[in-house]
């Protein structure tokens, strides 16, 4: 009987753990967008923009200048939480640095047939694409006017 007594705490010990660690899990991912980061060089300004779910790159309009660039994504949220989220709309805040060039950053989940990510420029610009290499970002290059260099969409590493 006692044995019982032991084996029934213990579940239920385990029961509480894992329902309080599933608690905590849907805190941290109540949002598609987590971050952005920013990164510039000679030749470019780059911004990384962050998701809280493993993201797939699909194809970017218009292709290579623009006010506006729109991405098409295929955001992979698991269960049926993550399929609520990843049908919102939201938007981050450009880096401080980048501010006087990017004026917004607009995520749609509710678009058909897919979500966008929206990057709306203060003015004409020239930009490249890129999928993060970790799949919960996206890169974004845009080439200065008088940059030297080549401007592409890579992201140093950072530890």
């Amino acid at each position: 009987m006692r044995a019982w007594s032991l084996i029934l705490a213990t579940a239920a010990s385990a029961a509480c753990a894992f329902a309080l660690q599933s608690t905590q899990a849907a805190v941290v991912r109540d949002q598609v967008l987590s971050h952005v980061d920013y990164f510039e060089t000679s030749a470019c300004q780059i911004v990384k923009i962050g998701f809280n779910f493993p993201t797939r790159y699909v194809a970017h309009y218009p292709f290579d200048h623009g006010t506006e660039l729109r991405i098409e994504v295929d955001t992979l949220a698991s269960g049926r939480d993550g399929a609520q989220f990843e049908r919102r709309r939201e938007s981050l805040e450009p880096p401080r640095e980048f501010a006087d060039l990017l004026a917004a950053i607009t995520y749609e989940g509710n678009v058909v047939p897919r979500p966008i990510l929206t990057l709306a420029f203060r003015q004409s610009v020239s930009f490249k694409v890129a999928q993060g290499d970790d799949f919960r970002s996206l890169i974004v290059a845009v080439a200065r006017p008088q940059g030297s260099g080549v401007c592409e969409p890579v992201f140093p590493a950072t530890e």
